[in-house]
């Protein structure tokens, strides 16, 4: 039977038991109240109250309340039910909601995408990027200033995007900033659901979970909704009490995010390990061999893809020079929207030795024919490389976020991380060795792909559960 659930039913009332007198959740809000919301975690005042009295806190912050999201739980399954939807079947529509000022969010979102469609062919599946959520501020002026102002930090001066993100990285900080995308984006988020009316709701950005996880705190969203994570070890705002699942590919995030959650007490943490939403591959010798003709590269030498991001956060050219100088390898290094590092690198290196890559649509070819890949930071473009079983060697990660991935992943045995010119060196020359420590973290790395359930599964059959204990 196909049937499309709409995105909020309201069948069942909240019980007596979880209503605090003065506690109203409206469905809309706005950036002011985001701010208020900010500043009362930011500065300890929410945490005050919690202790001074839990209905006091309740009303300061209506998702404290006792059984927050219950309500939404029950009603979701009861909607279900009155549809002729069975316990178990596969969601039918599902919307996946972006807000990525890179390209890492984006291709993740169309990655989930694509996985739920191969897997469960009679979905919809609807993905929804920043310009659908948010187009006034994505095309406006000031949006055009934002992304340029976030490109210039991770790009020429990271020490900013590092200070800014240990800020926000404290509990106060992380439970502020979720009220403040809540207050910029609840409205907007609220009118793409409310226009296409999904049964499940995926988010890949964490201005959006962080929104529809106090959507669903607050008991104005009964629909169900998973983040679904792609880096290591993610920062807290990458979770929220509210969402039904977080869904990771990383098993020893286990561990790890509940240290990064800043929940109150009785919040609770929903999470599944499973596949990520790329399919392993095996890469013959013959496949190399065509790949390198086709793109131009040495057949007898070793092939070092470095992957920039979507941005092109540049690397020292003092290292290029050592890899050039120290190994045998040529290096690919991919430049994405940078095309001034693009023009400096070919200008400044032989080609012969060294190509300088602008934006490509055949990044994937380019680490299939590679001996390894090295990074600044984790994202699909790691899981591109161990899809293909490539070693990856991690240099120099950018700050932020991307630090703490980074090192959680190379703890974990899944890649390498040189710790300066010199440990890169022995890196990349140890990717030529068949049993070398380097190779063998791509041996480590096929164990995501062992997992029972897909990122597909998990968001498919997600259902809604309390925030609150």
């Amino acid at each position: 039977m196909t049937v499309n659930p709409t995105t909020v039913i309201k069948a069942v009332a909240t019980p007596e038991s979880m209503v605090v007198p003065g506690v109203v959740a409206r469905e809309t809000t706005n950036a002011l109240e985001g701010i208020g919301g900010y500043l009362l975690e930011r500065t300890g005042v929410l945490t005050l109250a919690e202790h001074i009295s839990p209905g006091l806190a309740a009303k300061l912050d209506p998702a404290l309340r006792p059984g927050a999201g219950t309500a939404g739980a029950a009603a979701a399954l009861d909607g279900a039910a009155q549809l002729g939807i069975e316990a178990g079947a596969p969601h039918q529509k599902v919307l996946i909601m972006t807000m990525g000022v890179t390209g890492g969010h984006n291709a993740l979102a169309k990655a989930v995408a694509r996985q739920i469609s191969e897997q469960y062919p009679g979905a919809e599946v609807i993905v929804a990027g920043g310009p659908e959520i948010s187009g006034e501020v994505f095309d406006s002026k000031l949006g055009t200033a934002m992304q340029r102002f976030h490109t210039f930090e991770r790009t020429d001066q990271p020490w900013m995007y590092d200070t800014r993100y240990k800020i926000r990285s404290t509990d106060g900080g992380t439970r502020g900033g979720r009220r403040l995308y809540d207050g910029m984006f609840r409205n907007d988020v609220k009118r793409v659901i409310d226009q296409h009316k999904p049964d499940v709701i995926v988010s890949t950005h964490p201005s959006v979970t962080a929104t529809l996880g106090r959507m669903r705190s607050l008991g104005i969203l009964d629909t169900p909704t998973v983040a679904a994570l792609n880096d290591a070890a993610p920062n807290g705002l990458w979770l929220s009490p509210g969402i039904d699942e977080h869904v990771m590919h990383v098993p020893g995030d286990v561990a790890r995010l509940p240290k990064t959650f800043a929940g109150r007490a009785g919040q609770q943490l929903h999470m599944s390990v499973a596949r990520p939403p790329i399919d392993p591959k095996a890469v013959a010798p013959e496949r190399v061999q065509a790949l390198r003709a086709d793109l131009g590269l040495p057949a007898d030498k070793p092939v070092v893809v470095v992957a920039s991001g979507s941005m092109g956060i540049p690397v020292a050219d003092e290292t290029y020079r050592r890899l050039l100088a120290d190994t045998d390898a040529h290096v690919v290094v991919a430049t994405g929207s940078n095309t001034a590092m693009q023009q400096h690198l070919a200008e400044a290196f032989p080609a012969d030795r060294l190509t300088s890559l602008g934006f490509t649509n055949r990044m994937q070819d380019y680490i299939d024919a590679s001996d390894g890949v090295m990074l600044k930071a984790h994202g699909m473009s790691y899981m591109e490389s161990v899809s293909s079983h490539k070693p990856v060697v991690f240099f120099e990660p950018e700050g932020g976020h991307a630090r703490g991935s980074v090192q959680a992943l190379a703890a974990d045995g899944y890649a390498t991380l040189a710790g300066d010119n010199d440990d890169l060196v022995r890196s990349v020359r140890m990717l030529s060795e068949p049993d070398s420590p380097v190779r063998a973290t791509a041996d480590r790395a096929d164990e995501f792909f062992a997992a029972e359930r897909s990122y597909a599964d998990v968001i498919m059959h997600a259902t809604a559960k309390p925030a609150v204990a």
